[in-house]
């Protein structure tokens, strides 16, 4: 997750205009406020071989149901799209997945059958060296762990965690196809 942090950040340095996000409501004020790009219409071939859905709690009961968490270091670090979610199997058939893979395909069928913004929650414990995705929809954060799903209430998120972004699923799209971009990893 460090490494995707260090390419989101250098990504920024070359194709982003500084401007203020405008936040929802109640949302807590990030360090830093950055729009990077937006993709407002995405969908891939293949989609409609996912369920509909009518609520969160169907998306990520099904996500969990469908998903293996596998933690991914160094250079084998990076955002994937929905369409790579999808189709990164294991041999159970399960999408293969870290933290930011999960909160950005749980974005994309929110985005797809829900139609309502959520946010990708850049968190770090205060001790520990490694940064953390989140999800946060109609102010509730949520953390997505494979056979259950949690919300964690503000107060204990400001103090166990130290928040330091929330990206729109538009912006977090833009950012993982052109991460990918810039090192060949997709397209």
């Amino acid at each position: 997750m460090k490494n995707i942090i260090i390419g989101l950040i250098i990504i920024t340095g070359f194709f982003v205009t500084a401007c203020e996000l405008e936040y929802i409501p109640g949302m807590p004020q990030a360090d830093y406020d950055i729009e990077i790009g937006n993709i407002y219409d995405y969908d891939f071939e293949g989609s409609e071989e996912i369920p509909e859905f009518e609520t969160i709690e169907e998306i990520l009961r099904w996500f969990g149901k469908n998903s293996e968490y596998v933690y991914e270091t160094g250079k084998n670090d990076y955002m994937q799209t929905p369409e790579e979610t999808f189709y990164r199997r294991n041999s159970e058939n399960k999408m293969m997945v870290d933290c930011e893979d999960k909160v950005i395909m749980i974005q994309y069928l929110i985005k797809k059958n829900l139609g309502i913004q959520s946010y990708l929650v850049t968190i770090k414990r205060p001790a520990s060296k490694d940064y953390h995705a989140m999800l946060y929809v109609n102010n509730l954060y949520y953390e997505i762990p494979i056979k259950s799903n949690f919300i964690i209430p503000l107060e204990k998120l400001r103090n166990d965690f130290k928040i330091y972004d929330y990206i729109p699923y538009s912006e977090v799209l833009w950012m993982t196809v052109n991460y990918h971009d810039a090192v060949g990893k997709y397209r």
